[in-house]
Order: structure tokens, then sequence, then C-alpha cells
């Protein structure tokens, strides 16, 4: 009891006594080596979880055993948080009382029982013999949570003086406790217990605290973490996506909308190989279609269709498609021209023994109206209908020339001495110069030079222009006669058998000469009375006596055989045109 008495006497004088400045002191000075320090170093060391506290105390100078308060010192932070030793800043000495004191047999809760508390009391007693103030310089804790939540305190250090203030630092909060209490006529033992299971309590309370710093006036805990990476990285607008409210609403539409039609296909002999005909077009139906329609978000997510309402139906579409081999070689169809390749007998059946309707002659074009076998065709030409037999058409993808030589054929086929002069040849300009060149009876070239002419007389006045070439070749003999030589009158118009030459009209050129002539057999010769003819003229058919050439030579020659010899030299240059 005498020793607390001095304690007592201690407390109350300290309050009236001036700490000391804190003189700085080496580090380089080499402490007592401490086996248990070391084993602590090397187990915080091996826990890379755990949080590190740094501790800074307060010092004080050894006290003096009369009844002065300790003077209170700066502790120098010690390096390795599992080493508790006292450095004496004055002296530069280890405090051997310090360094043997292991607190690792604290109690880590409230100690009710008196057992507990004798046992304790007994200890501090004996600290307090020695008659040395006792100044915790570092307590060091570590802690890590397990499975268990059994949490392991490593170490701890505490400073008791007059005033103790304790900043604490949990996860960025900072907590301010300042407990002062001023020891006055207390037992040690309990002051050292009610400080002990304060700082102990607080560490179970705040399991997580990660470091703790000191200040020159204050402890200071400070939290230092060390966190794991993760791996999964987490998307925001996902999370925000998926955890925000939905809304989901409905409404009935009704629309109309058109409903496709079908195709049936048939093979058919009338087409071409592989050809398709659509012979009945097909047409879409139209329905009527009530459906329930989801939004969620206003985005529509579904429709569902609970009514159909068929409004019209669709019309089917037939199709035919062709098995013809031959129309596919001929690249012809039903409808159009095929040329017959020589002179065939048009048919009344598709038979050889059925009657004759008459003789197409070869070149010309038919129509391919039906294809009946490989031997037989059914064909029209002009209003004639009747068979031939198929191997002897032939179209113009085979034979690229028929077509010309068709036209050419025609013109030639029509010519005879019945024929109408009074209509145009059906020759092309092209023509013209082809019939009236390279003749060799022609050594003055007057025909050659003029066939051009003649093509515009038969243009212009209706008038068949080979017929009125063949009068100038016929009265001028190829344009070797004196009269068309020297007065360039092809014809001998205006001469008279009893003095031919004189009588005869003379020409400034041959292309005078064959226009008058030209408008002189329309307006009075080829037309009958009052047919329009020529710039708003009506033809006076004077010396009209039929269409024919024969009509013609009753009263324009005397020679009763003046028209044989005009229809002869017309069939000859008709005939250079035969292909």
């Amino acid at each position: 009891m005498g020793n607390s008495k001095k304690e007592n006497d201690i407390s109350t004088k300290n309050n009236n006594s001036s700490a000391k400045k804190p003189q700085k002191i080496s580090t380089n000075k080499k402490t007592k080596s401490n086996p248990v320090a070391k084993a602590r170093k090397k187990e915080t060391e091996k826990k890379s979880t755990k949080a590190v506290y740094n501790v800074k105390a307060k010092k004080t100078t050894t006290a003096k055993k009369e009844n002065k308060a300790p003077e209170v010192k700066k502790a120098q932070p010690i390096a390795n948080p599992n080493v508790a030793k006292q450095v004496n800043r004055t002296n530069n000495q280890v405090n051997p009382l310090v360094n043997n004191i292991s607190f690792n047999n604290v109690p880590r809760g409230n100690v009710n029982n008196d057992d507990k508390n004798s046992k304790y009391k007994s200890r501090a007693s004996k600290l307090l013999k020695e008659k040395e103030p006792v100044y915790f310089n570092q307590i060091i804790a570590s802690s890590q949570v397990e499975s268990t939540n059994n949490s392991k305190l490593d170490s701890i250090k505490q400073w008791i003086n007059k005033n103790i203030k304790v900043n604490h630092v949990i996860r960025g909060v900072n907590a301010n406790y300042r407990v002062k209490k001023t020891i006055k006529n207390q037992d040690p033992i309990l002051v050292i217990l009610t400080a002990l299971i304060f700082i102990v309590g607080m560490i179970i309370l705040t399991k997580n605290v990660s470091a703790i710093g000191t200040t020159e006036e204050n402890i200071e805990l400070q939290a230092v973490g060390s966190f794991e990476k993760n791996e999964e990285v987490v998307d925001l607008a996902t999370v925000l996506a998926e955890n925000i409210q939905t809304s989901e609403s409905k409404e009935i539409l009704t629309i109309k909308r058109s409903v496709d039609f079908e195709a049936e296909y048939t093979n058919s002999s009338k087409l071409p190989l592989n050809e398709e005909k659509i012979v009945q077009q097909g047409k879409t139906g139209l329905e009527e279609v009530t459906f329930i329609r989801t939004y969620n978000n206003n985005d529509v997510v579904n429709d569902t269709i609970i009514n159909i309402n068929r409004l019209e139906n669709p019309v089917q579409e037939k199709i035919e498609v062709g098995t013809n081999k031959w129309m596919a070689e001929q690249n012809i169809h039903i409808g159009e021209q095929i040329y017959v390749n020589q002179d065939t007998l048009l048919m009344t059946s598709a038979s050889d023994n059925s009657n004759e309707i008459g003789n197409i002659i070869k070149y010309y074009d038919v129509t391919l109206l039906d294809y009946i076998s490989n031997d037989w065709c059914k064909v029209q030409i002009f209003d004639y209908i009747g068979y031939v037999h198929t191997g002897n058409l032939t179209s113009s993808s085979i034979d690229s020339s028929l077509p010309e030589k068709c036209r050419k054929q025609k013109i030639v086929s029509v010519i005879s001495p019945n024929m109408a002069v009074n209509e145009k040849s059906g020759l092309a300009k092209t023509d013209f110069y082809y019939v009236l060149s390279n003749n060799s009876s022609d050594v003055n070239h007057i025909f050659d030079t003029n066939a051009g002419v003649f093509y515009n007389c038969e243009e212009k006045y209706n008038i068949n222009g080979m017929f009125l070439a063949a009068i100038g070749i016929h009265e001028s003999g190829w344009g070797t006669s004196t009269i068309s030589k020297n007065k360039k009158n092809l014809f001998g118009y205006g001469a008279y058998d009893s003095d031919p030459y004189n009588m005869s009209y003379s020409f400034d050129s041959y292309e005078e000469g064959i226009e008058l002539v030209a408008r002189m057999l329309v307006k009075y010769y080829i037309n009958p009375p009052g047919t329009p003819i020529y710039d708003g003229q009506t033809a006076k058919a004077s010396y009209y006596s039929g269409l024919t050439i024969r009509a013609v030579n009753t009263k324009y020659a005397s020679d009763p055989n003046w028209n044989v010899k005009v229809y002869n030299i017309m069939r000859n240059l008709y005939n250079k045109l035969a292909p």
C-alpha cells in the first residue's frame, strides 16, 4: 500500500509539472535484441493482409523516487511494429523494463472474475515495486478476421499519462475520442486494467482498422488496407438497367394485310423447252388481322394474333412450262413468223393424203399457229390456213438472211403483165440503185446515174418506178438513141412517126425529162378520172384505158407489142432482186 500511495502522490504532482522539450535521438544506435519481437516480426511479414499500426507515444524522463511527476518525452517511431522496445532519448539506452514486458496474455474482454483480478494486480504490483515509471512506447496490433470471426491481437502499445487522446480513423471517417482523467487517489492496477479493457474493446469493435500513426502530441490510428483485385468487370449501365423499374403496357390493334397467292405449274408442248408462260395472272388476297401488341418502356416486344378475318381470297396463278425441243431450237413461239425453206404445199389437214390448198413459194414467211407433232405444224399465209411439214420451216434465228430474202421474193413473185402500174413497186431506194446499176447495155451510165430520180418519181407521183424506167430503156435503147443523147429525152416524148427527131422535146437534163413523163402518165394515162394525184390535182384520164401495161399500150404507143416489150424489161429488172 505504501507503493500505491507514492504513485498517487506522483499523479498529483504531475498535474503541476511541465513537460520538457523532447530531444532528437539517433536511430543509428543499436538496441538490444529481443527474441519475442523478432518472432512477431517474421509472423507479421508473412501476413500481408494484416493492418499495420504505427504508434508514436510521448516519452518522459526517468521519474525521481520523490513525489515529482515525470517529464514527458517524444518517442522515436519504431521501424518494426512487432518489436516493442523503449528507447531513452536522453541516454539512448534501451529500457529493459519495457523491453521484457509481453502483453500477449492481456485479457481481450471485461474481467469480472476476482481471481483474475488478483492475478493481474499481483503482476502490476511487482512492476511498480521497481519504482520506475512505466512508459509504454509502442503497442503493435494486427488483426485478421478469419471465417470463424476470431480476431487475433498481435501486439498492443499504449501510453498512459495524465491525459489520453486517441484519434481513431475507420474507413476514412475520423472519430476523435479524448479521455481525460486525473489520476488521484486511484488504484494504479485499476487504472491499467481500465485502459487495457478500453483499448481491447475498441479494437474488437473496429475489426478493420488498418493502421495507427502517431503525432508529436497524440496517438493517431491510421488504416492501411490491402485490397484484392476484382477479376470480374462490372458494367454499371447493365446493373442500372437491371434494377430500373420497367413498365409494361398492351393494346389491341387491327390492320389489313395482303395474302400471297399460290402458283400452279403445268407442262406444255406449245412452248419451247423450259420456257414459262403465265396463262392466268395471280392476284393477292386481303385479310383483316386483330392482335395484341405488348410494350416495354414504349418499345414493342411482342405481337400476339387473336383473330384473322379473310376479306378477299387470293387468285391462283397458272403457269405453263414448255417441253418442245424443236421450238427451243428454232427459238420460235406460237403466233410468230417463220419461213419456208423450199416450195411447200399447204394441206387442209396434217396428212399427206389431205387436199392441197396451194403452193407456198420458197422464202415466204408464214405465221405459226400450232405445233402438232414433229411432222406437222399449223400455219397461216395471207388469208389461207393449213398444215405444212415441220421440216420445211426455218426461223430467222437459224438463218438471219431469211427476212431479206422473203422481202425480195415477194417483190419478184408479183411481177406479171396484169399488174397495176399506178402502185409503188415495193423496192427500196437501194434496190433501185442495185437493179439499174451494172447493166452492160447501159454504156453511157445514164440509168445508173439516174436510179435515184426514178425512185423519187415513184414516191412523189405514186407510179411504179420500174415501169417508168422500163419505158425509158425501151424508147432510148438504154440511152443510145440520137434523141436521148442530143435532146436528153429518154422517152421520145412528143415524137411522131412522120418526123420523130424534129417533133420530140428537148430537155436540159435527163431528170427534167423523167419528171415530165411521170406527171403526164399519172395525170392522163394510168389513173381513172378524178383520182387525187400530185400537188392537190386530180387525174384528167384523157387517155386512160386501164391500170395494166397492156391497157396503157392502147393509146400510148402505136406498136401493139409495146406492152410485151416493156413488161419483159420490167421482169428482168425485178429478177435481179430474186434471192
